[in-house]
């Protein structure tokens, strides 16, 4: 029995039939006392509330996981990185002649070493070729550095050097000289105001090698600022 037909029964006891009773439950059995659809009604806001509570939740832990997603994909590139870092410091680092030699005889790697060891015994330090010297020269690890090449090498940057005629500047009050190069490559001095340093392009830069293969007596080397 509904709560409607206890209250009609209790309300009309005696003075209704059992047919008019069943016609008005028919008709008003779904009532509800405004008591029990504000008790409904709260109930539904309590539900919507924690349910709106629970998107919430689940939003912030959403914003959460994307952002945990973004930093585990930075923290990967980083990672990327410093493994490549690592792989290229532990390469071995040479001049750029040690890296033209390998390229030359890298097929024919230990007869090449074999060979440059027994002609560095045969000759004196001043008849030795520049790669002949830096075999020659223990600090250099020559037979571990070549052989590591193997797996990869990074060729050192050569230092460079302008060249400064040290008479002509000498005697210019306002002028330093560098050799420099002219129209059909011929070699020319290029005046350069005190103080300054030559940015021309014409201005020779030149390796180590290149100068000693030279004769420099009345040049003063300046390196060459990176």
């Amino acid at each position: 029995m509904t709560k409607f037909e206890e209250e009609l029964k209790k309300s009309f006891r005696g003075f209704i039939t059992i047919e008019l009773m069943k016609k008005l439950v028919e008709e008003f059995g779904n009532w509800h006392s405004d008591e029990e659809f504000k008790i409904e009604e709260d109930a539904v806001k309590i539900i919507i509330a924690e349910n709106k509570g629970l998107k919430e939740q689940l939003q912030e832990k959403a914003t959460k996981l994307t952002f945990a997603e973004e930093e585990i994909h930075e923290l990967g590139d980083k990672i990327g990185q410093l493994e490549y870092q690592l792989q290229q410091q532990a390469l071995p680092v040479v001049k750029d002649f040690v890296a033209e030699w390998y390229q030359e005889q890298k097929d024919r790697l230990e007869l090449a070493v074999y060979d440059i060891n027994t002609s560095i015994h045969r000759k004196s330090w001043h008849d030795r070729t520049v790669i002949e010297e830096w075999f020659a020269k223990v600090s250099n690890k020559p037979i571990e550095t070549i052989f590591k090449m193997k797996d990869g090498y990074t060729v050192e940057k050569p230092q460079l050097f302008y060249l400064k005629h040290i008479d002509m500047s000498k005697s210019d009050a306002h002028l330093n000289w560098y050799l420099a190069k002219g129209t059909d490559n011929v070699l020319i001095h290029q005046g350069i105001k005190k103080g300054k340093l030559p940015k021309l392009k014409c201005i020779l830069k030149l390796t180590q090698q290149e100068i000693d293969s030279m004769n420099t007596g009345s040049y003063e080397q300046i390196e060459v600022a990176e």
